[in-house]
C-alpha cells in the first residue's frame, strides 16, 4: 500500500498519471490538517482503493477517527471512535453517469 500525501490542505491522490488498474493508498494525518473541530484529537486514518479504467475511476475508502465530545445529558465528556465508508464514481461521460445515483457520481474531464 502506498502512502498518500496528507499535508497542507487535505488528502490528495494524483490520478492523471496513474495507469489503469487497482491502486491502494493509506493516509494518517493530524486532525488539524483537515476541516475538523478541536474535539478530534487523534490522527485520522484512511485507506483508499482506487480502480482506474479508461472510462471511469472508482474510489472506495474507509476512514477512522476519534475524539472527546461533550455529553448533552450529563455535560461530562466521553471518548468516541468514529468510522465510515465512502464510495464515489468519477466518470467521463455525462450520459453514462445517469446510470448511477447522483450523489455517488461526478463527471470529470476526459484528460484525467
Amino acid at each position: 500500500m502506498k502512502p498518500g500525501q496528507g499535508r497542507g490542505g487535505g488528502l490528495k491522490i494524483r490520478v492523471s498519471g496513474l495507469s489503469p488498474g487497482t491502486h491502494e493508498y493509506s493516509f494518517r494525518v493530524s486532525p488539524s490538517d483537515l476541516p475538523l473541530d478541536e474535539n478530534f484529537d487523534a490522527p485520522v486514518e484512511m485507506t483508499v482503493r482506487l480502480e482506474k479504467t479508461v472510462r471511469q475511476i472508482i474510489v472506495r475508502s474507509a476512514i477512522t477517527a476519534s475524539g472527546t465530545f461533550p455529553c448533552d445529558r450529563c455535560l461530562g465528556t466521553f471518548r468516541q471512535a468514529i468510522s465510515c465508508r465512502y464510495a464515489m464514481v468519477y466518470i467521463h461521460d455525462e450520459e453514462e453517469a445517469e446510470r448511477f445515483p447522483p450523489e455517488d457520481v461526478r463527471v470529470i474531464n476526459p484528460d484525467v
